[in-house]
């Protein structure tokens, strides 16, 4: 595969361009299989079952977020070149989904809406919350159907062949960066963030 500047991969997809955030250990994993320790793993779903737990907790952390901004302020960014805290949460939601039909699922022509680039459209603070919970819904109801062998399966990318064990963790890394900008969203209007959850 070509070498590719940054700059290339974010102009060429959205879906990269969230990629290009990913920590270079989970790059690794993805060139090369699953981690390591779970390369011999008989067919089951130990492993499954630990990133649907991880999933969860991203999903009870995210909506607490979400419930936590009072509605007026969904609309408040810090400075104008940034997300508002509204786009910042529909941008999960979104990415979610479409990462699991991508990078997951190997769709070809993934079905789940992606605006990108900072038009994610906000409506209602119940909206939002609804695309959250549904987002993780799609992605909790592909790993019920899912077993710990399917995750080394090689998914054809704009950046390589990459495994599913791969993007499932680009989706809660992807998740974990851009709630992350939420919760300084929240101290700088004042509002303590919920607790922090693993996921």
């Amino acid at each position: 595969m070509a070498h590719l500047s940054r700059r290339a991969i974010v102009k060429g997809s959205p879906l990269a361009a969230i990629a290009v955030c990913m920590p270079k250990c989970l790059c690794a994993m993805g060139a090369t299989g699953v981690a390591p320790m779970h390369e011999n793993v008989s067919p089951g779903r130990a492993i499954v079952d630990t990133i649907a737990e991880g999933v969860r907790q991203s999903r009870a952390y995210t909506v607490e977020c979400a419930t936590a901004m009072p509605e007026e302020k969904y609309s408040f960014r810090p400075v104008p070149e940034v997300r508002s805290f509204g786009q910042q949460l529909v941008h999960i939601a979104q990415a979610n989904g479409s990462i699991m039909e991508w990078h997951v699922e190997g769709k070809k022509n993934p079905s789940w809406p992606y605006s990108g680039d900072g038009k994610e459209r906000v409506t209602s603070k119940a909206d939002v919350i609804a695309q959250l919970n549904a987002s993780y819904d799609y992605i909790e109801k592909g790993l019920s159907q899912m077993t710990d062998d399917r995750l080394q399966d090689r998914i054809k990318t704009e950046m390589g062949e990459l495994t599913k064990y791969w993007g499932l963790h680009l989706i809660l890394d992807h998740a974990t960066h851009h709630r992350g900008q939420g919760v300084v969203y929240l101290r700088i209007n004042g509002i303590k963030p919920p607790e922090y959850r693993a996921g």
